[in-house]
């Protein structure tokens, strides 16, 4: 199991190698209602440079703690 030291240090990290340019768009995909969200991530999966991206929101689909934290941390980073 992660402890939680490591699972933040692992999401800085992940959050703070997502390119620049990419981050609005992620913050908004998971900052829409459940339907549009799901949407939204479909769209992004579609475009096979942007596939791995959807991968990792839809496994943040699972975790509401998660993903509010991956939220929190893009919204950081783009006030950065």
């Amino acid at each position: 199991m992660t402890d939680l030291p490591d699972l933040e240090r692992r999401l800085h990290e992940t959050a703070a190698a997502t390119p620049p340019e990419l981050r609005p768009a992620i913050l908004n995909a998971l900052t829409l209602p459940n339907d549009e969200r799901a949407a939204s991530i479909g769209v992004i999966y579609q475009d096979e440079r942007t596939r791995p991206v959807a991968e990792v929101l839809i496994d943040l689909e699972e975790d509401r703690a998660l993903r509010a934290a991956v939220v929190g941390e893009l919204r950081r980073l783009t006030r950065e």
